[in-house]
């Protein structure tokens, strides 16, 4: 478990479904996600999913909860995990209520350091479609480096999206 004192990181488990399928259905999340899991056993399914990822070393998964009570506020996870290269990706999400707080600041914080230490990787990187103003603020505001546009980059909605690259490096967070 991971903590700041104001969010904490915790495994996520079946029991945090319904915050999903309140992310899931809210559309601001639908706006910027092309996946969205409508059935309670599809959402259980995928929780359980990044258990295997873990096992396999290439993913992980933690819950976004508030210190304070527990409650679930998103989550946060770590994932395309290249030991062969040290990289990795974070992805984030966060149920309407909590938005606008900072949580999602602080859990990329949080996961980042753990990721670039304990974990021993050296790159991290955060991608998101260019008009995700609130992602790109997220990755800026937790030391990530804008690193440019990627065309084309992902198949998003039938189409294709430009996504935009930031990245965090073991230096970048020892020179805080």
């Amino acid at each position: 478990m991971l903590s700041d004192g104001v969010v904490r990181l915790r495994a996520e488990s079946a029991d945090d479904a319904a915050a999903h399928a309140a992310a899931f259905a809210d559309p601001e999340f639908l706006r910027f996600s092309d996946w969205h899991p409508l059935l309670h056993g599809e959402i259980v399914d995928r929780i359980r999913g990044y258990e295997v990822q873990r096992e396999e070393g290439v993913g992980i998964a933690f819950a976004i909860t508030a210190a304070v009570d527990s409650s679930v506020l998103g989550e946060i996870t770590v994932n395309g995990i290249d030991k062969s290269r040290s990289v990795a990706s974070i992805g984030y999400w966060l149920i309407p209520d909590a938005r606008g707080r900072g949580a999602s600041t602080r859990a990329v914080r949080l996961v980042a350091a753990w990721a670039l230490g304990d974990l021993g990787l050296e790159r991290l990187e955060i991608t998101c479609g260019p008009d995700n103003v609130a992602s790109r603020r997220v990755a800026e505001r937790s030391g990530f480096r804008f690193e440019g546009r990627l065309r084309s980059h992902i198949p998003f909605k039938g189409h294709r999206r430009d996504s935009l690259l930031f990245s965090l490096i073991r230096q970048d967070l020892a020179s805080r």
